[in-house]
């Protein structure tokens, strides 16, 4: 039995080692004319595994945008930088191509505009006629009348909060996480949900490949602010949280990255990022814990033990001395259970799991120099906090913790705390 696994074991690599020499010779071929390609792109096919069919496309993709004066260098790229240049490059092109048929004293007007708002006015009128717009466009004297105009051609009636409702009200994928006066956030599952409510954006997940990346063991969302015109490249975000609900990205409509304005928005609107996930609890009560535990039964138990029994659980796998593989789920085990806390002190630890918590944080090196939340009083992390974070909780620090500090004037170190206090 264990020489017919071997066997199915190289018979798979060796599929597997054919469909990529195929893929591969595919490649050589579709490259002849631009052999410099040639290198980033076996490695998009060999280390990424990005299929073919994508390689094709972003090569059609690289030779439009070369034809139109703006070549893309890729030696340095990643798949995932390049398909973010090629989308940036081919709404620029497209919103310059517009602009161009302005007269010139509209152009200036639309300067103003563009570097005011970002490009995401012009570029919803990507797939409009827009024949109407530009025969009366020397009408529009002023910045305002210019913008309003633009507007009435290009806003998507698609980002209605009614029509988002009655979108979700229909698929069998997507579903509404929160909603209330001002935003609504939409939980996503597949990538048609994605191309169908972000069809406005310059988000990379709208191709295969890197929807696939993104959201592999993670949870993808859109939020809509309602408070925002929905021509406001910030009125859409599309965010990824991993599984400790942690924010893995999140990107703006012209796919720059907005984590610190997700914090803000969720802030203001008293939402939790660990209440938006809401999976069917699975029964747990089969699965044995021992030091034999699969990672995915290791998985199954964290993801559907709840709150108030997940330290149990901590406590629980802390003695079964896990290898590493599984040590590394367990330390985000430990970082989700604190996820709501502003700070975790060795106190919080000790009072909570005891010396064997305490041991094992650090062992991850949580209080020395690790996640900025867990506060030892006696040790200043000072490359790894900020002086908000500082004044917010230097009466939690001690006056040995400062004297601690070698690599610092000491003296100044001192005078801030007396500044501060």
């Amino acid at each position: 039995m264990k020489y017919l696994k071997l066997f199915e074991n190289m018979e798979k690599a060796k599929s597997i080692i054919s469909k990529k020499m195929k893929a591969f010779d595919s490649l050589k071929d579709l490259l002849k004319n631009n052999l410099g390609y040639i290198g980033k792109f076996t490695e998009y096919l060999i280390n990424n595994n990005v299929p073919y069919k994508d390689l094709e496309n972003l090569y059609k993709d690289l030779l439009e945008i070369k034809s139109k004066g703006s070549p893309i260098d890729i030696s340095e790229l990643s798949y995932e930088e390049c398909i973010d240049e090629v989308i940036g490059s081919k709404d620029d092109i497209f919103v310059k191509s517009v602009v161009n048929q302005f007269p010139s004293a509209q152009k200036k007007l639309i300067d103003e505009i563009v570097g005011a708002n970002g490009i995401s006015i012009i570029k919803n009128l990507k797939g409009r006629d827009i024949s109407a717009l530009i025969s009366k466009i020397s009408r529009y004297k002023t910045k305002e009348e210019l913008k309003s105009a633009i507007k009435i051609f290009s806003s998507d009636s698609r980002n209605d909060r009614k029509s988002v409702l009655e979108y979700v009200d229909g698929s069998e994928s997507a579903s509404v996480s929160f909603k209330n006066d001002n935003i609504l956030i939409i939980r996503i599952n597949k990538i048609e949900d994605v191309q169908e409510l972000g069809s406005d954006t310059s988000w990379c997940i709208l191709q295969n490949w890197n929807w696939n990346s993104y959201t592999k063991n993670r949870y993808q969302y859109i939020l809509f602010d309602y408070t925002k015109d929905d021509l406001d490249r910030t009125f859409k975000i599309g965010f990824t949280l991993n599984k400790d609900f942690t924010v893995y990205a999140a990107h703006d409509i012209l796919d720059k990255q907005v984590k610190n304005l997700l914090d803000e928005i969720l802030n203001r609107e008293g939402v939790k990022l660990t209440g938006l996930e809401k999976r069917e609890i699975v029964d747990i009560s089969s699965i044995k814990i021992n030091k034999r535990i699969t990672i995915n039964n290791l998985n199954l138990l964290i993801d559907n033990t709840p709150k108030d029994k997940m330290m149990d659980l901590i406590k629980s796998l802390i003695p079964l001395g896990l290898p590493d593989s599984k040590l590394g789920i367990l330390k985000s085990v430990i970082i989700k259970y604190y996820f709501d806390k502003e700070i975790v002190t060795p106190k919080d630890i000790m009072r909570d799991g005891g010396k064997p918590l305490m041991d094992l944080c650090d062992k991850f090196d949580f209080f020395q120099t690790g996640i900025s939340k867990f506060l030892d009083p006696k040790i200043i992390k000072w490359n790894k906090i900020d002086d908000v974070f500082l004044t917010k909780y230097i009466d939690v620090y001690t006056d040995e913790s400062f004297l601690t500090i070698n690599s610092y004037d000491i003296t100044g170190i001192m005078s801030k705390k007396i500044q501060i206090q």
